[in-house]
């Protein structure tokens, strides 16, 4: 550890001083990314850490023997490519053994790891390259290379570019290697200039930086150090309950993300556990498949995963019969037995043991999900709907809503959790202070405020960006979250809404959008995507709505046709939709729609959902004037 007196900094080199309190979960020993790769290694080293499919699908597996050995080769082929300390290996590309390997292996010789989005456009990924000092790209195929090809001459840092995947690099390239040329190279060099970087590494200096998403200027690196990454996947896999050595995941969000990264590499490693690989089209329409070939005992997604889920659940169950009939009893019993637990009753009765048995169970099966039952799935990154959660309930399936951020590394601040009483629908849940510490600012009379957090899982700070880094963490260590929070008389908060996205209006009423929108996406679920209020310094409140339309497959871009949820929505109707829809046609766009004699009656439909909405607001103000649906 390097002497330091600072919660927060702002510099490659620099060290923070860690927050360690004498006693509590807050005061487990500290240890570098190194060190916890090693334990599992000298604990259980003939566990499965990685596992992935061939292009047969037959499965390919890395013991955590295999995973340190590869992670040090790599490290040291990385050195020899040029890798300097507190210098980056910018990693660009889709889930696979090799991301994990780069993101440990930059770490284990003393670099920056960090990952960057598959989606960035060229001009972005030279931004965080430049910025983060990158000796080495490795990149996942094709595409991406070009991406880097485009930018490499404006990169004075950049020493070499990795290609892993099937792909070859393209003959004549130079400083362009292939995976296995990198294994190579570092099977060729001796172990010692690895143990000195190894030697010098210090668990309180950065070892990650994690990108913000730029949605309000450049991205800001967010600085984390090896404390920080290894406190939280320890403590986050002791509050739910993680046992040793059994556990697998399913990586198939974006590894890039702080959530994708912690819960894919170093929560499941904290525990010894296993972590296994979607293939490239998960989030394309193959997750299902890949959740049934795997069945991980734990799971995270954001809300449209689960809302994709539940779709598909839906159409299949709304034929009728007596399956039906059996299905909605089991759904009923479950969601009493759910209801009875949110209280904090256990209610184990005859008819949820035997809806289990005889329907639940053989759901939880079908969908892979059987060893993820028992422990709740995480979700977050947006606002779910409580209807959605409720759903999943029916299925004796628990969505656990928290709130954690980049700045945290992914330590939740606030959570629901898998137990009799910590848990309710349409809340984020409680805070546990042993393990991070949380207090609201500014707190009003209805029990609203910001959310601070302070712990051993806070970043260090943004690199290179001092003003950031001081307005996000204070000289107390305390991270100004920038989230509104609502604190019940139970100790559950609720999501209210950012800071930023406060809107005032003409007559300096103090609005916050985000709650006004969850409601109306509430009451119009079948047909609304997205809501966003407008109303600064305007006289009253309107917004803008999106409906729920079909997704280009291979594009991943919205199309403008209805989906089938929507498109039965506006059927439900009657006898307006049969005015748009010509005998035999199977989709309806938008256009078509606002354009028809049906739209006054959808229109009506409508309306009558955003006076739904409105008639919970918490004053006149904030009730939606007028809307506005969109075309596209």
């Amino acid at each position: 550890m390097r002497p330091a007196d600072e919660f927060r900094a702002w510099e490659a080199e620099a060290a923070v001083r860690l927050r360690l309190p004498e006693s509590g979960p807050g005061a487990i020993q500290p240890v570098s990314v190194p060190s916890l790769l090693r334990q599992q290694v000298d604990n259980l080293p003939d566990n499965k850490a990685l596992r992935t499919r061939d292009g047969f699908g037959a499965d390919i597996d890395w013991s955590y023997t295999e995973y340190h050995q590869e992670v040090c080769t790599v490290a040291k082929g990385f050195i020899e490519l040029g890798l300097e300390p507190f210098h980056t290996v910018c990693i660009l590309g889709h889930n696979a053994p090799a991301w994990h390997m780069s993101n440990l292996a930059a770490i284990h010789a003393g670099g920056f790891a960090t990952g960057i989005y598959q989606s960035n456009t060229a001009p972005a990924c030279k931004y965080i390259a430049e910025d983060s000092r990158a000796n080495i790209i490795v990149v996942g195929d094709l595409e991406q290379l070009q991406k880097v090809l485009a930018i490499r001459d404006s990169l004075p840092h950049l020493r070499a570019v990795v290609l892993y995947g099937e792909e070859e690099p393209p003959l004549g390239e130079k400083g362009i290697i292939s995976w296995d040329q990198l294994i190579k190279l570092g099977q060729a060099t001796t172990d010692s200039i690895l143990d000195t970087r190894l030697d010098n590494i210090a668990i309180n200096q950065c070892c990650i930086l994690a990108y913000t998403s730029g949605t309000t200027g450049n991205p800001k690196g967010t600085m984390l150090s090896h404390d920080a990454v290894t406190y939280t996947a320890r403590q986050n896999t002791n509050l739910f309950g993680w046992p040793y050595g059994e556990e697998s995941v399913l990586s198939y969000l974006p590894l890039s993300h702080v959530a994708g990264m912690m819960m894919d590499i170093y929560l499941i490693m904290s525990k010894g556990g296993t972590c296994c690989f979607a293939d490239k089209n998960a989030l394309k329409g193959t997750l299902l498949e890949n959740i049934k070939h795997y069945r991980p005992s734990r799971f995270v997604g954001v809300p449209r995963v689960f809302e994709k889920i539940e779709e598909g659940m839906k159409a299949v169950g709304a034929k009728k019969g007596i399956k039906k009939k059996l299905g909605d009893w089991a759904k009923a019993e479950a969601l009493a037995h759910h209801k009875a637990e949110e209280q904090g009753q256990p209610h184990t009765s005859l008819g949820y043991r035997l809806a289990h048995k005889i329907v639940l169970s053989k759901v939880h099966e079908a969908l892979g999900m059987e060893r993820g039952q028992k422990n709740g799935y995480a979700i977050g990154g947006a606002a779910v709907s409580p209807e959605t959660v409720r759903y999943f309930l029916s299925l004796d399936m628990k969505l656990l809503e928290m709130t954690a951020m980049t700045e945290s590394c992914g330590m939740v601040q606030i959570t629901n959790l898998n137990e009799p009483g910590q848990f309710r629908i349409g809340r984020v849940g409680r805070a546990y202070q042993d393990y991070n510490e949380v207090v609201l600012k500014d707190r009003d009379e209805s029990g609203m405020g910001e959310l601070l957090s302070r712990g051993r899982g806070n970043c260090m700070g943004y690199l290179n960006n001092k003003e950031k880094t001081v307005e996000a963490l204070d000289d107390e260590g305390w991270l100004h979250t920038g989230d509104l929070v609502r604190e019940d008389k139970e100790g559950f908060f609720t999501v209210v809404g950012r800071i930023k996205e406060i809107i005032i209006t003409a007559g300096g009423e103090n609005i916050a959008p985000t709650n006004i929108e969850e409601e109306i996406k509430k009451e119009l679920q079948e047909v609304v995507s997205n809501v966003m209020v407008v109303g600064d310094k305007r006289k009253y409140l309107t917004c803008l709505i999106t409906l729920k339309v079909t997704v280009d497959t291979v594009t991943l871009a919205p199309t403008d046709i209805l989906d089938p949820r929507a498109l039965a929505w506006v059927a439900s109707l009657g006898a307006g939709h049969r005015h748009t829809v010509k005998q035999g046609k199977k989709d309806l766009n938008i256009k078509e729609l606002l354009g028809s004699p049906s739209w006054p009656v959808v229109e009506a439909a409508m309306q009558a959902g955003v006076d739904r909405a409105n008639s919970r607001a918490v004053s006149n103000v904030a009730n939606i004037k007028k809307w506005s649906v969109l075309p596209r």
